[in-house]
Parts: C-alpha cells; sequence; structure tokens
C-alpha cells in the first residue's frame, strides 16, 4: 500500500502507512528500510539517516541501506561518513553500480579525481547504461585535457547503444569540437615549447585550455606561471577566476586580493572579489568591493548591474534605480538595464514608464524571456489582454517555465 501511495505522489500517506507497519513489526528491517526511503522521497533526509542506521543495527549485511546512507551523507557534504557507508555497500555487494557511483561523487567533492575516475570506470562496468557516471567520466577526462580518454568513453556509449542516435551524434559533435581545441592548443603549445619564459604566451596557452574545459590543465598553467612571477597580476586574475567557477571561494578570494596588493588601481580585482564575495553570501564585502570597483571605472555596466540588484533585495529602490538610470546614461543599449528599471517602476506604481522600459529591453532584445515575462504581466494589470496573451504564446514557445509561471498569474487575477 505504502507503494502505491509512493507512486500517486501521496508521500505524507505512505510514510504513515509505513510507521504503522514498523510499530506492528518493529524488528522488521524491511518496513524500516521502507520507511527511510519515503523519507527521502519528502527529502526529510536527517530522519531518513536515523531510520537506515536502525535498519542497519537489525541487519547489519543488509547493503542496499549502507548504500543508501553513504549517498545521503555525501548530499550533507558528511564526506568520511560517505565514504565508510559506501565501501560497507561494495564490500557487502561488490556488482552495486550506484554505491560505486556515488562514491565517485564523494571523492570528486574531496578534489580526488583520480579515485572519482576509478569509480566511475567501476559503475559502468557494472552497468554500462548509467549515463550519469558516463557524464561524468567525461567531464574529469575533458578538465585533465584527457581527449582520447574522453572520446574513448564516448565511442564505447556509441557502441553499447547502435539503436541510440544521440549516442552517435554526441560521439561526431565531440570530435569536432576537440579537434578544434587542439588545433589552437597545439599552436601555442608550439610556441610556448621555442619560447619557454614567454608568460603571454603561457597565459594564452592556459586560456586555451579553459576555452576546451580543460580546467584542471589550465589550473596546473598558471599556478606554475605564479611561481615563476609572483607578481604577474593576469596570472592572479585567471586563478581566482578558476577557482570561483569551481566554487573554492577562500582560494578565489586570496587570489583576487593579491591582484589588488599588486595593482590597487586596476577595478578587475575588486570586481571579481565581490562576485566572489557575493556568490560566496557575503554581501557587505560584495558591497565595499563594487563600490570601489565603480571609483576606479565608474561606468563599469556589470558592477552596476549587481550593485543596484544587491540594493534592490535590501528594500533601497530609490538607490538602486539612480545606479541603473547611471548605467543607461553610460550605455544606453543595455537591454538588461532597462529590465531592472522596469521592473522596479512596477513597483513604484509607476506603470507608463515601467512600461517603456521593458518595451526598450525587448527592442533591444527581441527574445528576452524575462522581459516578455514582466511586460506580460503588466499588460494584463493595465487590461491589455491580448498583449499580455501575445507574450504568454511567445514564452510557451521559449519558455515553457516562464509561460506557465505567467499563465497563474494572469488566471489569478
Amino acid at each position: 500500500l505504502g507503494v502505491l501511495y509512493i507512486a500517486r505522489k501521496e508521500y505524507d500517506l505512505a510514510i504513515q502507512h509505513y510507521k504503522t507497519a514498523v510499530a506492528l513489526r518493529p524488528d522488521f528491517p524491511g518496513a524500516l528500510y521502507n520507511l527511510a526511503t519515503a523519507y527521502v522521497t519528502v527529502d526529510n533526509i536527517n530522519a531518513a539517516i536515523d531510520t537506515y542506521l536502525k535498519v542497519i543495527a537489525l541487519n547489519p549485511s543488509e547493503s542496499n541501506a549502507y548504500s543508501d546512507l553513504g549517498a545521503l551523507y555525501s548530499k550533507k557534504g558528511m564526506l568520511k561518513e560517505a565514504l565508510y557507508f559506501l565501501s560497507r555497500a561494495i564490500r557487502l555487494n561488490p556488482k552495486d553500480a550506484i554505491a560505486y557511483y556515488n562514491l565517485a561523487v564523494t571523492y570528486e567533492k574531496m578534489q580526488d579525481d583520480e579515485k572519482a575516475a576509478w569509480c566511475y570506470q567501476q559503475a559502468l562496468k557494472i552497468n554500462p547504461l548509467l549515463q550519469p557516471a558516463l557524464k561524468s567520466l567525461i567531464n574529469i577526462y575533458q578538465q585533465e585535457g584527457r581527449f582520447d580518454e574522453a572520446l574513448g568513453i564516448l565511442q564505447m556509449w556509441a557502441r553499447q547503444n547502435p539503436k541510440d542516435p544521440t549516442a552517435a551524434t554526441n560521439l561526431a559533435l565531440a570530435r569536432l569540437r576537440f579537434d578544434k581545441w587542439l588545433q589552437k592548443i597545439n599552436a601555442l603549445q608550439e610556441i610556448v615549447k621555442k619560447e619557454p619564459q614567454n608568460k603571454e604566451a603561457r597565459l594564452k596557452l592556459a586560456q586555451a585550455w579553459i576555452e576546451a574545459q580543460a580546467f584542471k590543465k589550465a589550473k596546473e598553467l598558471i599556478k606554475e606561471l605564479i611561481k615563476q612571477d609572483p607578481d604577474y597580476l593576469e596570472a592572479h586574475l585567471h586563478l581566482g577566476i578558476l577557482y570561483g567557477t569551481n566554487r573554492e571561494f577562500n582560494e578565489a578570494i586570496s587570489q583576487f586580493e593579491e591582484a589588488i596588493r599588486i595593482d590597487p588601481k586596476d577595478y578587475r580585482p575588486h570586481y571579481n572579489l565581490a562576485i566572489a564575495y557575493e556568490t560566496a553570501g557575503a554581501t557587505a564585502k560584495a558591497k565595499a568591493e563594487y563600490e570601489k570597483t565603480l571609483k576606479l571605472k565608474p561606468n563599469h555596466t556589470a558592477t552596476l548591474l549587481n550593485l543596484s540588484a544587491i540594493l534592490t533585495k535590501e528594500g533601497r529602490v530609490e538607490e538602486a534605480m539612480v545606479l541603473l538610470n547611471e548605467l543607461l546614461r553610460y550605455d544606453h543599449k543595455c537591454p538588461e538595464g532597462y529590465l531592472n528599471l522596469g521592473i522596479l517602476y512596477i513597483q513604484k506604481k509607476n506603470l507608463k514608464q515601467a512600461e517603456d522600459n521593458l518595451k526598450k529591453a525587448l527592442e533591444l532584445k527581441p527574445d528576452y524571456p524575462l522581459a516578455q515575462f514582466n511586460l506580460g504581466k503588466l499588460y494584463w494589470e493595465l487590461g491589455k489582454k491580448e498583449l499580455a496573451q501575445e507574450k504568454l504564446n511567445l514564452l510557451k514557445k521559449s519558455q515553457p517555465l516562464l509561460a506557465k509561471k505567467l499563465q497563474a498569474l494572469i488566471e489569478n487575477k
């Protein structure tokens, strides 16, 4: 009955049913396991973990409980616990492809790509159709610049799935991408080979690896550059951006601060430091760096947009509007500026100005979904129902999720 409730997405009823089953037979691990699985379905991770531990206490050889528990600990960022339970699951059931997959994910979180790749390989040996493992393994190889091995995985996938047209298509597209990237990389490697002290050429080579999404390879090259010249600002900037892309915010911040030390008058380190702080959730520090950026470069579009967005979230609408008007004075062809200003005019109940700005955003960027959504919503509020429907129809073709949201707003008016 619990399975039926879950199939119907009546999760509360399923949990209640399984709780009743556990109360009737508290020593039966099967009922507890089903209850834990139901908790996972509703994303009650802590309750699921507690229940899986009870399953293991009753039946220490229940490999699925170890596997599921390890996956949950990995999701919570409790990586040592994840390694322990996933390893136990594999010892109990060496054919558990999902346990190997989640073990690989855990090793990736620990930045041990070598062990992660090995675990993904084991998962694919057991289940060659496990696409998440395939994609993750290709990503590791690509980040390390191991394009031949990435192609090998895609070739294996195409051989094992001859009736899947996407497998052959993905292989062909990957070959084209890799060939294009390698032509540029090989040419730059020749220059670096002839001129090993040429910093600019070595940085261009790192940039080529970045374009090829071989971020780990690029990071190694840039670190070597910094070792050669600790005051090479461009290298610190690129390394900081790479760290930020990988959500290694402390390392990114350290690189941008070093770039500021090298040249306090360059606006770019301040801007990138602000991005790192904002992404890491340190909004006050981000604002301070955005303000420093504007002192050095008052017309920096991205900074004006980002700082105005922070002020808007803080309810400081008037100040945000001042920044956006300043932005549009410098750059009158910025669709994002008109969109954000239009949204703020809606908040201020100045609907004519809102309409003008949203229309201007679409004039500059006709396929701008957020502008279509907000203008459609505004048209409905203004009683211009045909125009609202027109925007809704456009969104249905390009952005179904936004279309559903606009449809719901219209139906509730």
